[in-house]
C-alpha cells in the first residue's frame, strides 16, 4: 500500500506526457487536498503529494485512493494534479469512481484548468505571455520599454522645504509622553478614589466592599483573579460580592 493506510479502495491511473524535446524533464504530481478519516478510529490519511514515476518516454503509472469511498470521509472529492515540463505548468483536478474498476487513462479523467475570461480577454500565466510576446521576459516588461515617469516631484512638505523634520505641533499631534502623562494622572486619580472607598467602607461596621463592574451573564464571575471585597453585578442585577482571594475567588 505504500504511503497510504489499509482500507483505502485503489485504482491505476497511467498516462503519458508526449511531444517534449530530448532530455525534457517532466514531472507528474497527484494531490489528495483532504484529510480522509477511515471507519475505524485509527484510519486517517493526511493530505501529501504523491509523484508519479515518469520514464524517459513520457509515460507513468500510479495508484492512488478512489475519490468516493463511501466508507471513507468525505465523499466525493478529487485529486489535484500538477504536471511540470521546463517552465511549463499544467494544473486540473481526478476524480476516481469507485464504481469504475479502472485502470484510468489520465486523458479520460483529468479536468484542467481554465483561464479565467472577463469580456472575453484571456488573461495569460507569465510563461504563456513570454511565448506570445518574445519581448517580455518571464511576463514583466524590460525596464528599457516602459514609459518615462510624469516630472511632478514633491516640492514642500506641511510648507517646508529641504530636510524636513516635523514636530508633534506641525501634524496638529499630542507632544511624545503626552498621553502617557494622563494616563499615568488617570491611574493615580483612580487609586486615590479606590483607597477612599476602601477607607470608607467599613463606616458602621460594614464590610469592605468595591464595585469592579458588570457582568452579561448571569451569576458569580468563574474566571479571572480577585480579592476579597470586589462587587460585580451581573445581568440578572445580583450583586455578588468576593470573601476570599484567589482565580476566580470564593464569592456570595
Amino acid at each position: 500500500m505504500g504511503v497510504y493506510p489499509e482500507g483505502l479502495t485503489m485504482r491505476t491511473v497511467s498516462g503519458s506526457v508526449g511531444g517534449l524535446p530530448t532530455g525534457q524533464r517532466v514531472s507528474v504530481r497527484f494531490r489528495c487536498p483532504v484529510w480522509l478519516i477511515g471507519p475505524a478510529d485509527d484510519l486517517v490519511y493526511a493530505p501529501h503529494p504523491v509523484d508519479a514515476t515518469v520514464g524517459a518516454d513520457g509515460t507513468f503509472t500510479v495508484e492512488l485512493p478512489v475519490t468516493d469511498d463511501p466508507t471513507w470521509s468525505p465523499v466525493d472529492w478529487a485529486h489535484d494534479v500538477r504536471i511540470t515540463y521546463g517552465e511549463h505548468v499544467k494544473q486540473g483536478t481526478v476524480r476516481l469512481p469507485i464504481a469504475q474498476a479502472g485502470p484510468f487513462d489520465l486523458t479520460d479523467v483529468l479536468v484542467l484548468d481554465q483561464p479565467t475570461q472577463t469580456g472575453g480577454v484571456d488573461y495569460l500565466d507569465a510563461t504563456d505571455i513570454g511565448q506570445r510576446v518574445p519581448s517580455l521576459v518571464d511576463g514583466l516588461v524590460p525596464v528599457d520599454q516602459l514609459p518615462e515617469a510624469a516630472a511632478a516631484p514633491v516640492t514642500s512638505v506641511n510648507g517646508e522645504v529641504g530636510v524636513v523634520i516635523l514636530s508633534a505641533a506641525d501634524v496638529g499631534a499630542d507632544a511624545a509622553g503626552s498621553a502617557a502623562a494622563v494616563q499615568f494622572t488617570a491611574n493615580l486619580a483612580y487609586d486615590a478614589s479606590q483607597q477612599a472607598l476602601a477607607a470608607t467602607a467599613t463606616k458602621n461596621g460594614l464590610a469592605d466592599a468595591r464595585l469592579r463592574g458588570f457582568k452579561a451573564t448571569p451569576g458569580a464571575p468563574s474566571t479571572g483573579t480577585w480579592v476579597a471585597g470586589d462587587v460585580v453585578m451581573d445581568s440578572a442585577k445580583v450583586l455578588w460580592r468576593c470573601t476570599t482571594d484567589g482565580t476566580p475567588g470564593t464569592w456570595a
